[in-house]
């Protein structure tokens, strides 16, 4: 019988006033808990649909590939420096190991003796 139970520590005492607050104020408990408890939603129907021909494959996300081939790689990152003052052809193209004519070249630079701060040019590889 739920009224025989002993809360430990308790004694008969602790059951019986448990019990008869809870049969005093089970009306206002009720409504409380009625106003209280959250809306019960349900859930809509899933309609699974199945192509019978489709191979069990075809359900199964795609793996990640890299392309095969590209018919346009990317260039690849070309190396730049700029210009300081006190800067030479000849001085930068040393630094990079390239001749001084090849970034002239490159970079169409007609006069390799006039080149002044701040200009960027492409270094050759």
């Amino acid at each position: 019988m739920m009224g025989d139970d002993k809360v430990e520590g308790g004694g008969e005492a602790a059951v019986d006033g448990f019990t008869q607050w809870a049969t005093q104020n089970a009306p206002e408990v009720a409504e409380a808990a009625d106003t209280a408890a959250p809306p019960v939603v349900e859930e809509a129907p899933v309609e699974i649909i199945v192509e019978e021909d489709a191979p069990v494959a075809a359900h199964k996300a795609p793996a990640h590939k890299a392309p095969a081939h590209r018919e346009h790689a990317a260039p690849p990152k070309q190396r730049t420096y700029t210009v300081k003052s006190g800067d030479t052809l000849s001085a930068i193209g040393q630094h990079f190991g390239v001749s001084w004519q090849k970034i002239a070249k490159v970079n169409n630079i007609e006069n390799p003796d006039l080149i002044f701060p701040g200009q960027t040019f492409v270094i050759p590889d």
